[in-house]
């Protein structure tokens, strides 16, 4: 079994990168009222780019939380909230002998719009794929519902697509790409705190 295929038994998401919002303010020797000026434009580029950084996360925001499927082969993924211009994801399958996966994936702001990047980790750490992570960009977007895809074509993974079917539900669908040909699975999550009652 390749370790895609065994991905598709266990994983699929990621992303890098980061920006940060403008700050202003006036150098100390200004009078006050310049100084408090500045410090007024400063908050309303920051307020501004917090709108506009707002927006861009709106199409993934319901990724946030915790989330868990599987039976003998369980396989969880917690996204944190955006900030400084980044949404990251952590990823874990396992089973009843050993972690079998990490995942580590980020989410984050280019000057094309939402960038994924993602790489997986063996359980000493080493990682499943050759160099860099495999970076895949927002393709699509509709309430609960985002397309992430390879471009240029990817050798491993071509497509992650997140959907709520359910509003404590969360699944991923991912097309891999194996020996030239494309393939996929599914994984179908409940929010932890609903999979815990």
């Amino acid at each position: 079994m390749t370790r895609m295929s065994f991905i598709g038994a266990a994983v699929a998401a990621g992303l890098a990168a980061a920006t940060a919002l403008a700050h202003g303010s006036a150098p100390e020797s200004a009078p006050e009222s310049a100084q408090e000026s500045a410090q007024e434009s400063g908050r309303a580029l920051a307020q501004g780019g917090a709108e506009e950084s707002a927006s861009v996360w709106a199409d993934v925001a319901f990724l946030q939380g915790a989330w868990r499927g599987g039976d003998g082969f369980v396989f969880e993924e917690i996204w944190s909230a955006p900030a400084g211009g980044v949404m990251t994801g952590m990823a874990r399958g396992y089973d009843a002998q050993a972690l079998r996966v990490l995942e580590y994936i980020i989410i984050a702001e280019t000057g094309d719009g939402l960038e994924m990047r993602f790489k997986h980790f063996n359980a000493d750490y080493s990682t499943w794929e050759d160099g860099g992570p495999v970076t895949l960009r927002l393709t699509e977007a509709r309430p609960e519902d985002v397309t992430f895809s390879a471009d240029p074509p990817s050798e491993t993974v071509s497509s992650v697509r997140y959907w709520k079917p359910a509003p404590d539900r969360l699944q991923a669908d991912v097309v891999v790409v194996e020996d030239g040909e494309e393939g996929g699975f599914s994984l179908s999550f409940v929010n932890s705190s609903v999979a815990a009652d």
